[in-house]
């Protein structure tokens, strides 16, 4: 395989125009007992929860070694060594690395003179700092965890490099395999239905972790955006249980947009339910999902989740969900210190919280500001994202669709 890297011209950083922030990327180079609805064969059906609970753990989990909870202060340290996966392969020849054939989007790292402010610093020029554009990369995933991605440019170049999990802005296989395909065109399209029984049939034929990781939390978005609530919770509460790397975090099915900008959802008697769920991230999802029908309720579980110190990725997306509270006034006054909140999130997670940002500025009648962040997440997103639906193309096309 030939090393094949390109220039990717985004990256989420901010600049300044007119004496205002600009938007990211135009500042720069451009239940238990109860029966639930489940898949079986060809149609949906009814079984009980137990009994779905354990499918639902063999067709997500299966080959992923022993599982280890993350809500009890576990470490981000990655993937169990107990599977026989593409990273697992790997680590035991590394003279002869075993990977999966992907395309990678890097983060580019910070300057580290950004922040000097001695004798003589040009303190305009510090601010004004742009960033590398994003690298695009072909290569073969050995691991992909939590804490880093390590690769090979090539299986004839075993050196290994590694990369921080949260500096990968995407990565996904150079090709689908035709079930694979299948189910993300059905996703890309909006056929819910489809997209959710062919990606959880796809998790059975055990691909690279990460990837089983993300096609489960696409079948996740699938059945929330279908109003199939209880599937879409479960399936997050059983990934929930090990590391998930950031840009598989960013996909999980939390209400971004208020409830006239989206289809689906998780029900509002679903997501009560789910507040005191053990998984942060099952209660994080219903939060959001509540916190236009009960404020309170869902305020004080993201409060808690926001100031929690064992999960930086929930406790951000926390504080980020905590804005939607913000009634127009209250945005409009201070929307420049919300957005650089938001741009100071990893790249893998920022277009939920960027599309949230987006609608709340238009509502705040900012109508250039709106107009910048409109402009960017359309024709500039970093990623594919749920959020936004038309950006779902990139999984097939691995750029926006132009103009």
């Amino acid at each position: 395989m030939r090393d094949q890297e390109s220039t990717f011209p985004l990256a989420g950083a901010s600049g300044v125009a007119d004496g205002r922030p600009m938007s990211p990327f135009i500042g720069h180079r451009l239940g238990s007992g109860h029966a639930i609805e489940t898949v079986q064969g060809n149609h949906w059906g009814y079984m009980p929860a137990q009994a779905f609970r354990a499918i639902l753990v063999v067709a997500l989990l299966c080959g992923c070694g022993p599982v280890r909870s993350q809500s009890t202060g576990q470490s981000q340290s990655g993937l169990s060594s107990g599977s026989d996966s593409a990273e697992a392969v790997g680590e035991q020849q590394p003279n002869r690395p075993v990977g999966t054939d992907a395309w990678v989007w890097i983060q580019p790292s910070m300057p580290s003179g950004r922040a000097s402010n001695g004798p003589g610093a040009n303190r305009d020029e510090d601010f004004r700092w742009f960033p590398d554009p994003i690298r695009r990369l072909r290569v073969q995933i050995i691991r992909f965890d939590a804490r880093r991605l390590e690769y090979v440019q090539s299986p004839d170049q075993p050196d290994t490099n590694v990369v921080a999990a949260d500096r990968v802005v995407w990565a996904m296989p150079t090709r689908w395999q035709p079930g694979q395909r299948q189910a993300i065109d059905a996703l890309i399209r909006g056929d819910d239905d489809m997209a959710l029984r062919g990606l959880l049939q796809q998790t059975e034929k055990r691909p690279a972790v990460w990837l089983q990781q993300w096609m489960s939390m696409a079948a996740a978005q699938a059945a929330s955006r279908s109003g199939r609530s209880e599937i879409a919770l479960e399936i997050v509460r059983q990934l929930d249980r090990r590391p998930m790397p950031p840009m598989v975090v960013g996909w999980l099915p939390v209400c971004w947009l208020s409830s006239s900008g989206r289809a689906g959802g998780i029900d509002a008697q679903a997501a009560r339910a789910a507040l005191s769920d053990p998984s942060d991230a099952v209660r994080l999802v219903a939060a959001s999902a509540l916190l236009e029908k009960d404020r309170a309720a869902a305020s004080a579980v993201l409060a808690r989740l926001s100031g929690g110190q064992q999960r930086p990725l929930i406790a951000a997306l926390a504080s980020a969900q905590q804005m939607r509270t913000l009634n127009p006034a209250q945005w409009a006054e201070d929307w420049a210190i919300h957005l650089r909140r938001v741009e100071t999130l990893p790249l893998a997670i920022q277009m939920g919280p960027l599309s949230m940002a987006a609608e709340r500025t238009d509502r705040a009648g900012l109508d250039s500001a709106a107009e910048d962040l409109e402009t960017s997440l359309r024709w500039a997103p970093v990623a594919p994202h749920p959020a936004r639906p038309e950006t779902l193309q990139m999984l097939v096309r691995g750029e926006p669709e132009g103009p």
